[in-house]
């Protein structure tokens, strides 16, 4: 009896030994695990308070060392092309990644595969659009209709006093509806999604030439052109909808606006007809880039401004992208047969009679896709480029 007592004890005093060792051992991975997470934490706090030192090494990383993207130029089959059924001068856009289309007679949204989603006539006699990748304004310049379109229905339609000048959307389906007017030299309205009226401004001695929304959708910039001493200047105006004044007027600058585009940072970019100019978001002067030849083309993202030149005597066509004004300007020898521009991001598609051709933000070409000469334009949806032609529209794949 005395012989099993201490067998037991001896296995008693093995089991604690053993949760004893366990405890040990669970405490020991314990302070390890902890101890790595003091690391990482520590890594991680010296990495964000040195991080001007060492992410400029990593900027652009992503891109610098891609391979050059390869198109083929394969026009796309099955529903393309896409037949033109009224005159050559139709107008084209985006909503919600389908693709619309607009002609003398009929409105049209097709999917990018080229199955048509919407066929619709219409009546105006001078037919615009504008879109804002969700929604479709579509009005009669000249006229005293225009309309809201979704990708499945029409959200409203108006007719107004006064002949339309012009109409530009906002992101949040505001619609800035420019007029004619017996008393001022144009009048402004801007209705909401719903197509009720919540703002007019009458101007009395300048005519508008542009209107771009804030991303907010609170207010907008308008452009107005004016003849000073002989020569047309161009002004901006910034406006709340709540507000019934102007909460600032620009200076003068000596160009005739031609568009005007709000930036992803706030800053404004003007086009006029001999000078691109760039203001702050509070109407401030920045800087501005004159013109050397004739203007061609133009376009501006969120990110940059694109300027396409030709100089008729000499035969050659030039590409100006715009980052910053005052210090980041590139200025670029292109093909004497170039078309149209595209500013995308930090990107810039340039189209010739032969090619579509893709620049980085620093002038170099990224990529390109061959294409033929019957071409006079193209519009961008995705990884997708339509090619519009004077009767029909193709499509092909386009990997930047």
């Amino acid at each position: 009896m005395q012989k099993l007592g201490g067998v037991l004890l001896a296995q008693e005093i093995d089991v604690k030994d053993l949760k004893r060792r366990r405890r040990a051992k669970k405490a020991k991975k314990f302070f390890k695990k902890l101890i790595g997470v003091l690391l990482i934490a520590v890594f991680g706090v010296l990495v964000y308070y040195t991080r001007d030192r060492w992410i400029p090494f990593f900027d652009g990383i992503a891109t610098r060392y891609l391979p050059t993207a390869q198109n083929n130029g394969e026009l796309a089959a099955g529903n393309f092309p896409i037949k033109i059924t009224g005159s050559s001068d139709y107008k084209v856009g985006t909503m919600e990644g389908a693709f619309a289309l607009l002609d003398d007679t009929n409105f049209c949204v097709y999917s990018v595969n080229g199955e048509r989603m919407i066929y619709k006539q219409h009546h105006y006699a001078n037919p615009f659009f504008c879109t804002n990748n969700k929604k479709a304004l579509i009005y009669d310049m000249g006229g005293k209709t225009f309309s809201l379109e979704s990708k499945y229905k029409t959200v409203y339609e108006k007719t107004i006093e006064d002949a339309i000048i012009f109409a530009r959307l906002g992101g949040n389906d505001y619609a800035a509806v420019v007029t004619k007017s017996d008393s001022f030299v144009s009048v402004m309205t801007i209705y909401n999604s719903f197509g009720e009226e919540i703002f007019k401004w009458k101007s009395v001695d300048s005519r508008i030439a542009d209107v771009d929304f804030l991303p907010s959708g609170s207010g907008c910039v308008v452009a107005t052109v004016d003849a000073s001493k002989g020569q047309l200047v161009s002004k901006l105006h910034r406006f709340n909808f709540d507000q019934k004044d102007e909460i600032w007027a620009s200076s003068d600058i000596d160009t005739m606006i031609l568009s005007l585009k709000i930036m992803d940072d706030g800053r404004i970019a003007e086009i006029g007809d001999t000078k691109c100019a760039y203001y702050s978001s509070t109407g401030e002067y920045i800087g501005s880039y004159a013109y050397k030849t004739s203007l061609v083309d133009y376009s501006v993202s969120g990110k940059q401004t694109a300027l396409l030149f030709e100089n008729e005597e000499r035969r050659k066509s030039s590409l100006v992208i715009i980052g910053d004004i005052k210090e980041n300007i590139k200025e670029i020898s292109t093909s004497d047969s170039s078309k149209q521009v595209l500013a995308e991001d930090e990107k810039v598609l340039l189209m010739t009679e032969k090619s579509i051709d893709e620049y980085a933000s620093d002038g170099s070409i990224r990529t390109d896709v061959k294409i033929s000469d019957d071409y006079i334009d193209f519009h961008k949806i995705g990884n997708y480029i339509f090619l519009l032609g004077y009767s029909d529209i193709n499509r092909i794949d386009f990997n930047g």
